[in-house]
Formats: C-alpha cells, structure tokens, sequence
C-alpha cells in the first residue's frame, strides 16, 4: 500500500467562527493527496457540526471528537492517528494559501528534511485586510543541520520577539512523522505538556534534538490571525511554571549555560507580566500574589541566579528584588508599570472587540450562502 504523503492536524476548541475558513482553505490546497484529521477538543459551540457537514462532503476527513483537555492532548490525538510520512499542524483560526502543502511537501522530499518551514503573516480578519509578514528569521532561505538544530529553542531567549517567534510555532511547517514518533518514546509526557502556555515552545524543544536537517523558506504560505488563541490572557507564571525548569535543563544538558541568564531575564518579564494581569483584571489578592511568590521560588533558574555573581553584582533595580524576594518591591513596580502601560491593553480590546464583530458578520455572511 503507498504510503499517505501528509497528515493535517487541526485541533479545535470553540472556534465555529473562524473553522469554515480554515477547512475550506486546506480541502482547497493544489495539492490533495492528505488526509485532513479534525481534532475536536471537546468544543461547547457548533465546531462538532461543522467537522460532521464537511466530512459528509470529502472523504479525506477523519474526525476525533474527543473530552477537553487541551491543545497539546489534542495534538498528541492527531499524531497518533496520523498515517502521512509528514505533519501539517494548523490552528483552527488559521488558514493557508492554496499551495501551501505541496510546496513544504516537495521541499522535503526534494531536499530529505525531518522539517520544512516556511514564513507565515499576521492578518486582523477574515479578510486579510491587515496583514504583516512576522519572522525575519526566515526572511533568507536557509538549511540547518548536525548541533545548530538544538540552538534554535534557544532563540527565544536570545533573540527579539520578532525573530525567536519562529521557534515558538508548531504551524507553517511540516514536520517529519518518525521525529514525533521516536520523541514520543522517550519524552512523551514533555512533547505534549499539559502546560497552557509555552506549549509550542516546549514540543519544538523536544522535538528538534531528533531532528538532522531543516530547511527554512522566505516565502509566505500560512495566516496567522492575530488576537486567536494564544491571544488569551492567562497567568504564565502558574500556568507555565514547568516551562521555566525544563528550558533550565535543556540549556544544562547541551551545554549553553549562556542561556541561563536570558532564561532569568525572560522569566522576571513574565513574572511582571503576571503581576499586571492580576491588578488590571482586578484579581488581585495576598493569596493571588502569595502564590505567585511561591511558584517564583520553586524555579531552578531562580535558584541558579541566586548563586550566579553576574545576577548578583547586576545594578538592574528589579533583578535585585527578585534576588531578595522582596514580594512588595515587585507588586508596586507591577502597578506602576501597570499605569504606564495601561492604555496599550485598553486599546487592544477595543481593536479585538471590532475584529471580533467583523469576524462574526462574515462567518454569517457564509452561513446564509451556504443554505441558499
């Protein structure tokens, strides 16, 4: 039997506005010989519904309707019921050009890659209307291969947002299936964490070591919508608390303790961040903070700072206050950034409140035309 070239993977939570776009655009590709597996992640809306009219309707489709319990369980549903020689991973919000699939797919046969990436652009709606390419660590085309591949995780500490973002992304690639299968045998639980932040980060990290060449494109083939998703607010420290120690030890075990200054820099800017959320959102409480405090304490990085001279002898004023645990110090620099910066999340609401309408106008819009 010939073996299925791409297995697409779309996991789905409460997202009927924006499903019919993405479907639409992968059942469209140039190039068809995939199978399409619909991951439904116990949605409470009418995502269920839309996988069954589209299944009735193209025989490439295979659902999972399954309880909720996550992006990562999810994913790891749609990659063992994978049968394709490599993955495409896409957010439900998300939608692809027309060639998106034959293009990765090519390239990686062409070429042998455990991993082919391509750009990708932010757009606002359902139009495209605003659109941005994002990464310019793709903006050459490029090969990485041998021990440079385990440095790319380390790209989001190193590196400005704008660049490290590629490694923080599970889409606009396709992945190797027998990478996902050996990483599975032995880190399993960490290529799928139940963590709810930092998910994409934690299953590249796993997964790159497993990895011998990947190959990066300047071109253009995925839309990422900004404000889907990963637009929610969340607490990251909590949420994401394994993150910190499992970057820790990925940074020990190859070797780049230069890295670990980063990682201490990266998670005071969380902690922060953190600490805004609860005063913005009104949350704030001594046993919100106090929990916070205890969760700060419990990372090997900040244990690591606390005997590293660089952080020590450091003249940065907040470092100095997580090293001496002054808890009050941090709350009132959070409300004083919080004043300062204040107006960007006011109007990021009110922007996301506008493309929601706009969204919802338009998946209506397609509704209505497809009962007529």
């Amino acid at each position: 039997m010939k073996k299925l070239p791409v297995s697409v993977i779309v996991p789905i939570y409460n997202k009927e506005r924006y499903l019919w776009k993405c479907i639409e655009s992968i059942l469209h590709q140039t190039f068809t010989q995939f199978e399409l597996i619909l991951v439904n992640d116990g949605s409470k809306d009418r995502c269920l519904d839309i996988c069954k009219y589209y299944a009735e309707k193209d025989s490439r489709i295979v659902i999972i309707d399954k309880e909720n319990a996550g992006l990562s369980s999810a994913r790891r549903a749609g990659v063992l019921r994978a049968k394709g020689e490599y993955i495409f991973i896409c957010d439900s919000d998300d939608y692809v050009v027309p060639h998106a699939i034959e293009t990765l797919y090519k390239l990686a046969k062409e070429k042998d890659l455990d991993l082919a990436a391509a750009n990708f652009e932010r757009v606002f709606d359902n139009w495209g209307l605003f659109r941005r390419k994002n990464s310019p660590f793709c903006y050459a085309d490029r090969v990485i291969e041998g021990d440079e591949i385990k440095t790319i995780p380390l790209l989001f500490d190193l590196s400005s947002f704008e660049e490290c973002i590629w490694t923080a992304i599970t889409w606009s690639r396709v992945y190797r299936r027998q990478c996902f299968i050996d990483a599975m045998k032995e880190d399993d639980e960490l290529l799928f964490s139940k963590i709810r932040i930092n998910d994409d980060i934690m299953l590249n990290m796993i997964l790159f070591p497993y990895m011998k060449r990947i190959y990066i494109i300047n071109e253009s083939l995925y839309k990422y919508r900004y404000g889907g998703i990963t637009q929610t607010p969340i607490m990251i420290t909590v949420s994401g608390a394994r993150y910190y120690d499992v970057r820790y030890d990925y940074c020990l075990r190859y070797g780049y303790e230069e890295g670990f200054v980063s990682l201490f820099s990266n998670f005071v800017i969380t902690f922060m961040r953190d600490i805004r959320f609860l005063i913005r959102c009104k949350k704030e409480s001594e046993e919100a903070f106090s929990a916070l405090q205890e969760e700060m304490n419990k990372r090997k990085v900040m244990a690591w700072a606390r005997n590293s001279d660089e952080i020590r002898n450091s003249s940065n004023r907040v470092w100095n206050m997580f090293l001496e645990n002054r808890m009050d110090d941090i709350i009132l620099e959070g409300r004083a950034l919080e004043r300062a910066m204040g107006w960007r999340h006011r109007l990021k609401y009110k922007i996301r409140w506008y493309q929601k309408l706009a969204d919802f106008i338009a998946s209506t819009a397609y509704r209505l035309r497809k009962q007529l």
